[in-house]
């Protein structure tokens, strides 16, 4: 399996986006590493969570978010970086 790269990453989840993004008046390309999803209305706690299981399917991984902080699960930038670092 070749590495899982953070924009990688942030291709796929930004690609599952793109419509909630579009109806809060957000370009994808514009979203920084520190916008929080939560936060900023894009998904609720469980649109998070089937995010993550979207991202993982099309990555082809399988993630425990047990280490990550959960003030970093929905911020875009660490969220990627998780998911690259713990790719295996």
């Amino acid at each position: 399996m070749s590495a899982v790269t953070p924009e990688a990453v942030r291709a796929a989840l930004l690609d599952r986006l793109t419509a909630p993004l579009s109806l809060l008046g957000i370009d994808a390309a514009s979203v920084t590493g520190d916008f929080d999803l939560l936060h900023n209305g894009v998904v609720d706690s469980l649109g998070l969570l089937n995010l993550l299981g979207d991202v993982e399917d099309a990555l082809g991984l399988e993630i425990d978010y047990e280490a990550l902080d959960a003030d970093d699960l929905a911020r875009v930038g660490p969220l990627c970086r998780y998911i690259a670092d713990h790719a295996a």
